[in-house]
């Protein structure tokens, strides 16, 4: 997959949703910034490295962490403010240790959803921000059904990434939030077969 992503896939999806990116990136993302599934680091090319104190990128693919790196050099920050993490979030720890944490296409390919979130909401501070940017389960019955029959097939395609996770719907009922902010990406149909969330959420 890492060949793949390499090859301009990973462009050519940052390319298209570079203003969403921006909208929900640049203007919330502070202090200790926690970027879960960071492939390539393309989430540094929204932020502010003068409000970003550390950036940690969780990326269990090894062959991505030199893409980080370079993502990290060509935007501003020095090598002790990037912390790469080889594994996932199952193999993270600690408690109200992030001011923001940024998940992008990443919650679709988790094997359970429940512990990663109670992970990372034990992670984030008070008063701190969940950026989140998801392809989720619809909510019209007769595309959700096209998204379970087609999902075994993008599923081993694709890293074991699922059309099926409503995750932001989980997110928002199932914790304690100060605020909770979801909308339609925009130019999505509720009836597509990749319909996507994005969500602003302070503990």
């Amino acid at each position: 997959m890492a060949s793949i992503w390499a090859s301009g896939m990973a462009e050519g999806i940052n390319a298209n949703t570079t203003a969403m990116k921006r909208a929900l990136i640049t203007p919330h993302a502070r202090g200790i910034v926690l970027d879960i599934g960071a492939g390539h680091g393309h989430t540094l090319r929204f932020l502010q490295s003068a409000d970003v104190s550390l950036y940690i990128a969780v990326e269990p693919n090894a062959h991505m962490h030199k893409f980080i790196r370079a993502e990290a050099a060509q935007n501003g920050f020095d090598h002790g403010d990037v912390l790469i993490v080889g594994g996932g979030i199952e193999a993270l720890d600690g408690s109200d240790c992030v001011d923001t944490i940024v998940s992008v296409l990443t919650l679709c390919s988790v094997d359970d959803l429940r512990q990663c979130l109670d992970i990372l909401y034990g992670m984030l501070r008070h008063g701190g921000k969940l950026l989140v940017y998801e392809h989720v389960k619809s909510k019209v019955p007769k595309a959700a059904w096209w998204q379970r029959f087609w999902t075994p097939l993008w599923s081993s395609l694709f890293d074991g990434c699922k059309l099926t996770v409503p995750a932001l719907e989980v997110i928002k009922c199932a914790y304690i939030w100060q605020e909770a902010h979801v909308s339609m990406k925009e130019g999505d149909h509720p009836c597509d077969l990749f319909v996507h969330e994005v969500g602003v959420f302070v503990k």
